[in-house]
C-alpha cells in the first residue's frame, strides 16, 4: 500500500514538473501581418527552409524574445502549429530569419499562409 501511494505521488509530481517546464517555454506567434517578405529553400536531400522578413516591429519582438530566452528554448508558431523550438544561442538581430523545416511541402504551405494577403496582381491607375 504504501508503495502505491508513493508511485501515485510520484507520478503526480511528474505531471506537474512536466506541465511547469512545458509552461516555460515562451512562444513565438508570426503571421502573415508580421512578414514582407518569404521564401523558401529546396535541398537536394528533400529538406527545406523558409526565409522570412520581418516588418521592424515583429523584428524587435524577435530580438527581444531571443535575448530573454538565451540558453532556453522557444516556441515558435505559423497557422497556430508549433513549426520549431530551438534552443536560442544567442539574441538574434535583423530582419531576416531562417526556419529549417522537414519537407517541401511544409515550407511551400507556411509561405503560402504567410504571404496570403499579398495581391495578385498590382493595383490598377486611375486617370
Amino acid at each position: 500500500m504504501r508503495n502505491q501511494v508513493l508511485a501515485v505521488v510520484i507520478a503526480g509530481l511528474t505531471l506537474f514538473v512536466g506541465a511547469a517546464l512545458a509552461e516555460d517555454i515562451e512562444s513565438f506567434t508570426i503571421k502573415p501581418e508580421d512578414v514582407t517578405k518569404t521564401s523558401v529553400a529546396f535541398q537536394r536531400d528533400g529538406a527545406a527552409s523558409l526565409e522570412c522578413v520581418f516588418t521592424k516591429t515583429k523584428a524587435s519582438e524577435f530580438t527581444a524574445g531571443t535575448e530573454r530566452n538565451l540558453n532556453k528554448k522557444i516556441r515558435l508558431v505559423i497557422n497556430e502549429k508549433v513549426v520549431s523550438e530551438p534552443l536560442v544561442h544567442a539574441r538574434i538581430t535583423g530582419e531576416s530569419f531562417t526556419l529549417q523545416v522537414k519537407t517541401i511541402d511544409e515550407a511551400v504551405a507556411l509561405a503560402k499562409y504567410l504571404m496570403q494577403n499579398i495581391p495578385n496582381k498590382a493595383p490598377e491607375m486611375t486617370r
